[in-house]
C-alpha cells in the first residue's frame, strides 16, 4: 500500500500539500516507480540459502540472476503469470550478494545483502 499514486497539486504551496507519490503530478514516473512495477526482496532462509520474493509485471519465465565478476548469471527461472507473485530458494554466494529478477526487457532493482 502507498498513501497516494500521483503527487497532489503544488497549490497552495508545495510545503501545503503531499508529494509522496510514485509519480510526478504530470504523470511522470519517478524513480522509485520500477521499485513498484517489478518489487524483489530476498532474505537469508539458512547459511546456504537465499529466499527471494518478487511480483512480475509480465508473464513468462521470471530469471533470478546474481552479479558476478563476469556480469549478470541466471541462478534460477521460475514460470510465472502477468502480476503473478513469486517465492524461490537460491544459494547464497556470501555475505555481498547482489540479485535482481528479469522477465523480457524488464529489469528490478538490485537486492544487495
Amino acid at each position: 500500500m502507498w498513501f497516494q499514486i500521483r503527487d497532489g497539486a503544488p497549490q497552495p504551496s508545495y510545503d501545503a500539500t503531499n508529494q509522496s507519490g510514485v509519480f510526478f503530478g504530470d504523470g511522470q514516473p519517478k524513480p522509485a516507480a520500477r521499485a513498484f512495477r517489478f518489487p524483489l526482496f530476498a532474505e537469508r532462509a539458512s547459511r546456504r540459502m537465499l529466499r527471494v520474493w518478487g511480483r512480475s509485471p509480465l508473464a513468462g519465465q521470471v530469471s533470478i540472476q546474481r552479479l558476478t565478476r563476469a556480469g549478470w548469471r541466471t541462478v534460477r527461472s521460475v514460470a510465472v503469470g502477468r502480476r503473478d507473485t513469486f517465492l524461490v530458494r537460491v544459494p547464497a554466494a556470501g555475505t555481498a550478494d547482489r540479485l535482481r529478477a528479469s522477465i523480457g526487457a524488464e529489469r528490478s532493482l538490485v537486492w544487495a545483502g
